[in-house]
């Protein structure tokens, strides 16, 4: 009876750690040309590309055309330069000014 009591609680601990989610990184940053809802969508489509992207966040800033972006990834990796990558040929009429991983607190 001691066994089976002893494998059961080896088995929860095992399915429990599997199930923990990965880590989440934070990217907050500034991107301009921002000026109606068609562009936040398609800058969306197109940073979901990046690698882990589970959200992405576009939010008005205070200066004409220029929004705040958040985008949650299980990546590490993300970066400016990979963002705009990820832009492709919108990286024409969108700025990324800066995109760097916020300190989790």
């Amino acid at each position: 009876m001691k066994t089976i009591a002893l494998l059961t609680a080896l088995l929860s601990s095992l399915t429990f750690a599997q199930a923990a989610d990965p880590a989440t990184h934070l990217y907050k940053g500034e991107i301009a040309g921002v000026s109606c809802a068609a562009c936040s969508k398609k800058i969306k489509k197109s940073l979901e590309q990046l690698p882990g992207v589970t959200s992405i966040k576009l939010i008005p800033g205070e200066a004409s055309g220029v929004a705040k972006i958040e985008i949650a990834s299980t990546s590490a990796e993300i970066t400016k330069a990979s963002a705009i990558k990820a832009l492709g040929k919108s990286a024409e009429e969108y700025t990324i000014i800066t995109l760097d991983e916020a300190k989790q607190k």
